[in-house]
């Protein structure tokens, strides 16, 4: 019996070494990346302006005053962070989307910054995209320009 225990042995180590390890990891490309940084921005933006008495569709999560609030039967129901968190949106990193949820700033700021968006927690998004202003379209000779 002692004779078979040190061959036992190393079949069994020969198994588990053999054994192939998979970690499944999914990788967003930087683009994707980005995007999950610049939405959780812009939802950071959204929530400084942000009160309970705000309208709000059922199962919405969202942060209020630093507190994490939930919108249950169209009523924002806020629950405080533990001490030294508060409430941010952060951009996932293994997948599209965001997640609201309580961290400290630094941990935010950090995880925004490593999608490649700015060193901010809160930016509101540029809702005018489409340059709408044609400078030179009334013909009465002076060179318009857009105001911005």
């Amino acid at each position: 019996m002692f004779s078979l225990t040190p061959f036992y042995l190393l079949v069994s180590a020969t198994l588990i070494n053999a054994a192939p390890v998979l970690v499944s990891r999914d990788v967003l490309d930087a683009a994707s990346l980005l995007k999950n940084g610049q939405d959780a921005q812009n939802l950071n933006a959204q929530f400084q302006n942000l009160t309970t008495a705000d309208a709000c569709t059922a199962g919405q999560v969202a942060c209020i005053n630093g507190d994490l609030a939930n919108c249950v039967n169209t009523k924002w129901q806020t629950q405080g962070c533990p001490s030294s968190l508060s409430c941010f949106a952060v951009p996932l990193v293994s997948q599209p989307g965001t997640n609201v949820t309580c961290t400290s700033e630094k941990n935010a700021l950090s995880t925004i910054q490593s999608t490649g968006a700015s060193n901010q927690i809160a930016v509101a998004s540029d809702s005018s995209d489409d340059d709408t202003c044609d400078p030179d379209t009334d013909d009465n000779g002076d060179d318009d320009t857009c105001d911005s």
